[in-house]
């Protein structure tokens, strides 16, 4: 087969710019002596001068090809091919760099210290006029239900390979060093999610991390079996402890 035109630049081509780079893109590939056994359509986009489906395109990053179109014209074997660059998912995926969505929300959570650590107590006294006269004091500790801000980072990117161990790997795991300005401990992988519009060739995967200020440890506090509350007189230090639930590991190369 013989390449008789190969241009961006001829009758017919076309593309489209946005804010940041090209979103669309046209190229036209005119091709001669184009076996006529079978479907000489299907044999014209078979030839290695006609980009694969998928296909990143050769000088503009971010798109690839999302359709192929042949036309046979002139002399019997003579075949135009216009090949459509796009972006490989969508506006949803910029065509370079990642996109990034950062916030902080509150959710309620439970909490028996006050912000200083301390064991939040109440004390029942029997009033002193009472009949009979008071005699007993009860001290107990409480619970109180409070919005606590955290905050969630998302990364959306292109990549080119499917990111099932990936998110295997990474998911439910601490970042091991200083990340995002958060100490080693707080910051939690809750999510690699990929998609595929083009049956695989490459995949939107969206990165999710939450944060916590106080890190991911579980706090085991000791209850009280007949109040279902931590004694008000308990030591801190043997009622409160902290364990490492998940593991920390290196994010080095997990946008990689």
């Amino acid at each position: 087969m013989t390449v008789i035109a190969h241009s961006n630049l001829m009758d017919g081509s076309k593309g489209k710019e946005g804010q940041k780079s090209w979103e669309t893109r046209q190229q036209v590939i005119v091709l001669e002596n184009v076996s006529t056994t079978g479907d000489v359509l299907v044999n014209a986009l078979a030839d290695s001068n006609v980009p694969d489906m998928g296909e990143a395109h050769p000088n503009i990053t971010g798109l690839v090809v999302v359709g192929r179109s042949p036309e046979a014209i002139g002399r019997k074997g003579t075949v135009k091919v216009t090949v459509e660059y796009g972006l490989s998912e969508g506006s949803n995926v910029p065509p370079t760099g990642s996109e990034i969505t950062v916030g902080t929300t509150l959710i309620s959570s439970s909490v028996n210290t006050d912000i200083s650590g301390n064991l939040m107590t109440v004390k029942y006294v029997k009033d002193a006029n009472y009949t009979p006269p008071a005699v007993n004091t009860v001290e107990q500790s409480g619970t109180a239900t409070i919005l606590l801000p955290q905050t969630t980072i998302t990364y959306t990117q292109k990549e080119n390979t499917i990111p099932l161990t990936k998110s295997q790997t990474y998911v439910g795991t601490l970042n091991n060093a200083t990340w995002q300005g958060g100490a080693t401990g707080t910051w939690l992988c809750t999510g690699i999610v990929g998609k595929s519009s083009n049956s695989g060739t490459t995949w939107a995967v969206t990165y999710t991390f939450q944060y916590n200020k106080d890190t991911w440890k579980f706090k085991a506090v000791y209850t009280d079996k007949e109040t279902g509350k931590p004694p008000a007189d308990m030591d801190k230090t043997e009622g409160i402890k902290l364990y490492n639930v998940y593991s920390s590991v290196s994010w080095t190369s997990i946008f990689s």
